[in-house]
């Protein structure tokens, strides 16, 4: 069983990932974080998390807990999540 960790302050950005990870992979278990600190203790409680989708800009992304994160994270996959239209999508 693949587990992911889904680290985004935006809730309903969550809850899409999850839904398109779960309907890829409907035996997946997800997890959830809204701040790398709290990243940091889901996977301290969790060793077994696969794949990370990291949204880079989240509020604590600069601060140094972010940088312990990348260091001591057990996974050894990580995708950027990102919230931003492409320039030719229309979003009218």
């Amino acid at each position: 069983m693949t587990s992911f960790l889904i680290i985004d302050d935006h809730p309903l950005f969550r809850e899409a990932l999850g839904n398109a990870v779960c309907s890829a992979l409907p035996d997946a278990v997800i997890f959830e974080a809204m701040s790398i600190d709290e990243a940091l203790q889901v996977l301290a409680s969790e060793p077994g998390i696969e794949l990370a989708l990291l949204d880079l800009s989240l509020p604590d992304a600069t601060r140094p807990s972010s940088r312990s994160a990348r260091s001591t994270c057990r996974f050894r996959k990580a995708a950027r999540a990102s919230r931003r239209t492409a320039p030719n999508c229309n979003t009218d």
